[in-house]
């Protein structure tokens, strides 16, 4: 027998930190806030990239990841952007001055099959994921707004909004007894300040001893 269960989940990441692409390091703190039907959960979480290392701390856990070479080319903002323009639309939205800076609103429809490619890359990188996921199944919406600035032409800003499906079969847990299916529509807002500016990351003591996965 099997059990039929419903769930709807929405999440709110907010992060703010210093990234340094040519030296290859990088800190986000932030808040991920998720409401999981109609309970609301907020946690705190620190990531950081230190000599290849990937540090993450939830709940009071560090963990640490020793990343792949190309992990850096994968996190490229602006090749990931023109990649997902070119699989689908764009469409030009109002200008904002935000803070007395002006910038360009574009909206742009990527074709899923673009978005499925993207996420089975970061699923290769994560031995955290099931390797039996069927995203194409599983994302059912995505768009990504980004704000340039009028003058300097950087992205200063991106919002990305996607809804996903998560069934047993999808999430290649066939076995599970429980059947039906869970709705999540995750945001994930970026903001750029600070560019070409210095960048200290020191690791926290307490993290020197994570736990490897």
């Amino acid at each position: 027998n099997r059990f039929l269960q419903k769930m709807n989940i929405k999440s709110e990441i907010n992060s703010k930190g210093d990234i340094d692409r040519i030296n290859k390091k990088m800190v986000l703190k932030g808040t991920v806030k998720s409401e999981v039907s109609g309970m609301k959960i907020e946690m705190d979480t620190e990531t950081y990239v230190l000599n290849n290392y990937l540090y993450t701390k939830t709940r009071n856990m560090w963990m640490k990841m020793k990343l792949d070479k190309d992990i850096w080319t994968q996190q490229d903002q602006i090749s990931q952007i023109i990649e997902l323009v070119q699989s689908g639309s764009i469409e030009r939205l109002k200008d904002e001055t935000i803070d007395k800076t002006s910038y360009y609103v574009i909206k742009i429809n990527p074709d899923l099959k673009k978005i499925v490619e993207l996420t089975l890359k970061q699923q290769q990188q994560s031995e955290l994921l099931n390797q039996n996921m069927d995203f194409g199944d599983m994302i059912k919406s995505y768009s990504s707004t980004v704000w340039v600035n009028k003058k300097t032409f950087i992205i200063e800003k991106s919002k990305g909004d996607m809804e996903m499906v998560m069934t047993p079969e999808n999430m290649g847990k066939e076995d599970i007894k429980t059947a039906g299916e869970i709705k999540m529509n995750s945001v994930v807002e970026m903001s750029i300040s600070n560019i070409n500016k210095d960048v200290t990351v020191v690791l926290p003591e307490e993290a020197e001893n994570a736990k490897e996965l």
